[in-house]
């Protein structure tokens, strides 16, 4: 009899045992793990090379489709690096031993985004490694991570060098955008070998990224450039001096100046040569800004004022206020701008009328140029009371770039409070009946990310739960810029937003990133009614942290979804998984 009560219970437990295991099998969201990050880095791998199998020679729009698809998973290595810590990174490093090629160049651009010390090591490791696409993948890589070793910077320019060369011109293009990436004095000089290139988008950009280098080593090469070629692109090559700062450029921009040509390019050549005199700040330059005062162009006119002013003089003052009434906003917008550096007091009741009647860039810069005189000319500080009137004056993107980068430190000045703290009170201030306008907050978000950096976190982080949704999304532009505790930044992005296109942007930007609550949370997400937009991104965000046999049968379930975009991608998403 106890052996046979024995039996049965043995023979229930084991009944048991199977019916758990059945509900296993038909609940696939209970129990379900993402990916650990060394099984992502594999995926991606794995899915970039079936794209480039099944798609590579077909075109979309002229583009080729491989090209077009791959872009989403590259962006997923660089968020999954952001993620990874120094076990993922070492157990990461131990498959470069076993790696074919092509996975091998998947774990540099991964090891390249971790910006870990470890992850260099191995990645100079690489710099000798026999096969040359490797070497020239590992160099790259530490160039992202920002090591600036001068053996890695040489060998970095080279490769890029050999590129400029190519007869294909986007080959050329993303050598210059590289260069551009590496930067100092060795690929500012590689970039000089394009400048007059046959194709236009690439002389765009090798001059663009010779303004951003700031290298004044080049400067030489320009001018003999500018003597020796007659039809070249002066202006542009001129706003290049205006960022070196170079006193060496001050003849050839003075002579240009007083060049009084009509034509259309030697007017801008005239234009730049006044703006960028300014800049460098050399007092040579002042006789021809005054006579400039008279040009024929009255661009040019007002250019020079804004330069005398930023050598300290205010010989330009009459000269700007003729414009002040311009029919033409940009041309009142240069008024601001010369009046901000002119500094002189007089100005103030003059811009004050000026903004009654001003909207967009035009205000922005007669709100900065009001802030500027006043710090420069205020008996006491901490004068100015910080106000919502006061508050909407600094509500500005492009204000924040001018030449001097000085606007900061004016408020602070005038107001006697640090800009942080000017910020957060701004944020609270236009929020309410008083303070309804949305828009004035949401450019406050970005400006405060942009000035308090990492530092505008918590503020930013309290944001992603306030009611209105352009806010949120503006909160989660600015933390996704940051490039800071993403993982942590997304869990509470969607846990808590409801707004369809706020949540897909959200979760496609951070594509790759997702701990086992995101993933369970996604997997609720696609049982719901909503969310269409979202639905489609959390597909692609699954073929990477989830596993296989889930994920397929997800995408399988969704290939007659009533939606025609989760249909088109679960559809293309089975096709790459079987």
């Amino acid at each position: 009899m106890k052996k046979r009560n024995i039996i049965l219970v043995t023979m229930l437990l084991i009944v048991m045992v199977i019916c758990v295991a059945i509900k296993a099998e038909n609940k696939p969201t209970t129990g379900t793990h993402a990916l650990s990050v060394k099984e992502r880095i594999e995926r991606i791998n794995d899915i970039l090379g079936r794209i480039t199998a099944k798609y590579k020679g077909q075109s979309q729009y002229g583009v080729d489709l491989s090209l077009i698809y791959s872009m989403t998973y590259s962006k997923a290595i660089e968020n999954v690096a952001s993620t990874a810590n120094e076990n993922d990174i070492k157990e990461i490093i131990q498959e470069l031993n076993k790696a074919n090629p092509s996975y091998k160049g998947t774990i540099i651009s991964f090891l390249g985004y971790t910006k870990n010390k470890f992850a260099q090591e191995a990645l100079l490791k690489l710099m000798n490694d026999e096969n040359e696409l490797i070497r020239s993948q590992a160099i790259r890589a530490l160039i992202i991570s920002g090591n600036r070793d001068e053996n890695v910077v040489e060998k970095a320019v080279e490769i890029q060098k050999a590129k400029l060369k190519s007869e294909n011109w986007q080959e050329r293009l993303g050598a210059v955008s590289m260069l551009r990436i590496i930067g100092g004095k060795k690929a500012a000089k590689a970039l000089l070998l394009v400048i007059d290139d046959s194709e236009p988008q690439v002389r765009q950009q090798a001059i663009y990224a010779l303004r951003v280098l700031h290298e004044d080593n080049i400067v030489k090469d320009l001018i003999l450039y500018l003597n020796t070629k007659k039809d070249s692109p002066k202006a542009a090559i001129f706003r290049i001096f205006g960022e070196t700062d170079s006193k060496e450029a001050v003849p050839t921009l003075i002579q240009s100046l007083q060049d009084m040509d009509s034509n259309v390019s030697q007017v801008a050549s005239r234009q730049e040569a006044a703006i960028a005199l300014g800049k460098i700040k050399d007092e040579r330059a002042i006789p021809s800004l005054i006579k400039a005062l008279e040009d024929e162009n009255k661009k040019v006119r007002i250019y020079a004022a804004r330069s005398l002013g930023l050598l300290g003089s205010k010989e330009g003052y009459d000269t700007v206020l003729k414009y002040k009434d311009d029919p033409d906003w940009m041309i009142r917008e240069e008024v601001a701008k010369a009046l901000r550096y002119i500094g002189d007091e007089k100005a103030l009741p003059i811009l004050e009328e000026m903004k009654k009647r001003a909207s967009g860039a035009t205000y922005e810069q007669i709100c900065a140029a009001i802030i500027s005189i006043k710090s420069k000319n205020i008996n006491d500080i901490g004068k100015i009371k910080v106000d919502i009137e006061f508050e909407k004056m600094l509500v500005s993107f492009r204000a924040w770039d001018l030449p001097d980068k000085s606007l900061q430190e004016d408020i602070e000045k005038i107001t006697g409070m640090k800009m942080r703290d000017i910020l957060i009170k701004m944020i609270e201030d236009f929020k309410g009946p008083e303070g309804s306008d949305w828009s004035f907050r949401e450019s406050t978000i970005a400006l405060l990310s942009k000035v308090e950096g990492e530092a505008a976190y918590p503020v930013l982080f309290k944001l992603l739960k306030d009611e209105n949704g352009a806010i949120r999304r503006r909160a989660i532009i600015s933390l996704q810029r940051l490039n800071y505790r993403k993982e942590e930044v997304l869990q509470e992005i969607v846990t808590n937003e409801t707004d369809d296109t706020v949540l897909g942007d959200a979760i496609k930007d951070s594509i790759g990133i997702g701990n086992d609550a995101i993933l369970k949370k996604y997997l609720e997400i696609l049982e719901m009614e909503n969310y269409p937009y979202t639905k489609s991104v959390i597909l692609d965000t699954l073929s990477i942290i989830g596993d296989r046999k889930t994920v397929l049968r997800i995408f399988t379930a969704n290939t007659n979804n009533t939606n025609q975009l989760i249909r088109e991608k679960a559809i293309r998403l089975v096709d790459l998984f079987k």
